[in-house]
């Protein structure tokens, strides 16, 4: 269940870096990707 949202979350994120027009929403998505990657692999061990 959760790694279904984890990858909802990170898709969204992708898509929002593509699409983003500043250098600061490109970093805030990064980070997003970063931290449910992180809250992900911590959850599937």
């Amino acid at each position: 269940m959760f790694k279904s949202i984890a990858f909802f979350i990170i898709v969204l994120a992708v898509i929002n870096t593509l699409t983003a027009r500043t250098q600061d929403e490109i970093l805030t998505s990064l980070v997003a990707i970063i931290i449910v990657g992180l809250v992900a692999t911590i959850k599937t061990r």
